[in-house]
C-alpha cells in the first residue's frame, strides 16, 4: 500500500521554523561564546539569586499577559473572558517561539476572533489598531524617559567594548533577512496591500475608539502597561542578579536595546536580544557578569517560562475549535 506523500511545498513550509530556530541557535552561540569570560560570573549570580525575586518577576510577567488581554479586549465588541484572554496570549507567546518575530501571534489572533465572530475585517482592524497604540505609547513613553534623563546623562554613557567574534552576527542576520525574505517573494504584492490595509484600518478603528474614550483609555494604559511591565520584569532580574543600576537606567536599556534587537528576524528576537540587552547594561557601567545575568534571568521570566504554559494553551484553545 502506497504512502501518503506530502506537496513539496507543504513539506517545505513544515520545515520553516526549523530554519529560524537554526538561526537563532546559531545567534545565540555566537553570544555566549563571545561572553565566556562573564559566563562563569553569570551562572554565579544566578545560582545565587533569592526565590522572591523569581516570584516577584512572574508575577509582573502574568500582570502583563492581563494587560495584553485587556488591550484586545479594548479594540474588539465581543466579550472576551479573563480566562480566553489569558489562554490566547499564553498560545500567542508560544506560536511567536517558532514563528518570526511579531507574525505568529498576529495569525493566533485573528484566527480566535474570527471564531468568537468578529468578521475578518475587523479582526485585521482590530489586530492593526492594538498595532498602533503600542507603537504611540512606546513614542511617549521614550519621550517622558528622555525628559527624564536628559541629553547629558546620555552622552556620559560609555559604548562597551564589542569583541570581534560579534561581527559573526552581522552576515548571521543578513543571512536569515536573506532566506525570509526568498519565502515570502511570492507573496510580495499581498503583504504590501495588507500593511496598506492595516495602517487604513488602524485609522479607522482610531476614529470609532474616539468617540469611546473609556474603550481607548483602555487601549492607551494597557498597552502603555505591557511596556513597563517588561522593563519592571528587567529590573527585577537586574536586582536580583547582583546589578547596582537605578530604575531609570533599566528603562533606557530597555527601550534602546529593545528597539536594535527587533531588526533580528528570529523568533522572540532569540540571541539578538541578549547581546543588545548585555551591552545595553555594560554600557551604564554595570559589570559584564552581572549584565549576562539580568539578560538570562530576564529572557528566563519572558521568552522560556512561558513556553510550556502557552503550549498547554494553545492544545486546549485548538481542541475547542477556538483558534
Amino acid at each position: 500500500m502506497l504512502e501518503p506523500t506530502i506537496p513539496a511545498r507543504h513539506a517545505r513550509r513544515r520545515d520553516r521554523p526549523g530554519w529560524l530556530w537554526a538561526l537563532a541557535l546559531a545567534i545565540g552561540g555566537v553570544l555566549l561564546v563571545s561572553q565566556a569570560s562573564s559566563l562563569a560570573d553569570a551562572m554565579a549570580a544566578l545560582v545565587s539569586v533569592e526565590p522572591s525575586w523569581l516570584l516577584a518577576g512572574t508575577a509582573l510577567v502574568l500582570i502583563r499577559f492581563a494587560a495584553a488581554g485587556i488591550s484586545l479586549q479594548a479594540v474588539v465588541a465581543p466579550r472576551i473572558g479573563l480566562r480566553d484572554g489569558l489562554a490566547l496570549q499564553l498560545a500567542c507567546t508560544f506560536v511567536s517561539r517558532i514563528t518570526p518575530e511579531g507574525v505568529g501571534w498576529v495569525v493566533v489572533t485573528q484566527r480566535y476572533l474570527e471564531r468568537i465572530g468578529v468578521p475578518r475585517a475587523d479582526a485585521m482592524a482590530a489586530i492593526a489598531l492594538k498595532v498602533a497604540a503600542s507603537g504611540v505609547t512606546r513614542v511617549a513613553i521614550i519621550v517622558a524617559v528622555l525628559a527624564m534623563v536628559g541629553s547629558a546623562a546620555l552622552e556620559r554613557l560609555e559604548a562597551p567594548a564589542i569583541d570581534p567574534l560579534l561581527l559573526a552576527l552581522v552576515p548571521v542576520s543578513l543571512i536569515g533577512v536573506v532566506v525570509i525574505a526568498l519565502v515570502l517573494r511570492r507573496h510580495a504584492l499581498a503583504i504590501v496591500r495588507l500593511a496598506v490595509a492595516a495602517v487604513d484600518a488602524a485609522w479607522t478603528g482610531t476614529r470609532a475608539l474616539a468617540h469611546e474614550p473609556g474603550r481607548l483609555l483602555a487601549l492607551l494604559v494597557s498597552t502603555a502597561a505591557m511596556t513597563i511591565l517588561a522593563i519592571l520584569v528587567l529590573g527585577v532580574s537586574a536586582a536580583a542578579s547582583g546589578a547596582d543600576v537605578r530604575l531609570l537606567d533599566v528603562f533606557v536599556v530597555y527601550l534602546a536595546s529593545s528597539a536594535i534587537s527587533a531588526l533580528s528576524p528570529t523568533p522572540g528576537n532569540l540571541g539578538a536580544t541578549e547581546l543588545a540587552f548585555t551591552a545595553g547594561f555594560v554600557a551604564i557601567g554595570v559589570p559584564p557578569g552581572p549584565a549576562l545575568a539580568a539578560v538570562l534571568l530576564y529572557r528566563l521570566l519572558t521568552f522560556w517560562l512561558p513556553i510550556l504554559p502557552g503550549l498547554i494553551a494553545y492544545r486546549q484553545l485548538a481542541a475547542r475549535g477556538s483558534i
